[in-house]
């Protein structure tokens, strides 16, 4: 079972490394992802901070 899973995993990797502009492409969809999430940490954040401000003043 476990052989098996490493064989996926290494015919995944391959076909990445073999499609440098496949890889590129999920990249930078990854640091979209990230920098999105981080926004929206943000914003979170903000909205908390700022309820918190009018709840105790």
């Amino acid at each position: 079972m476990a052989s098996k899973h490493l064989g996926k995993s290494r015919q995944w990797a391959e076909e990445r490394i073999s499609s440098p502009s496949v890889v590129m492409d999920e990249f930078k969809e990854f640091e979209n992802d990230i920098e999105t999430a981080k926004t929206r940490h943000f914003e979170v954040r903000s909205f908390i901070i700022h309820t918190l401000v009018h709840v105790y003043v």
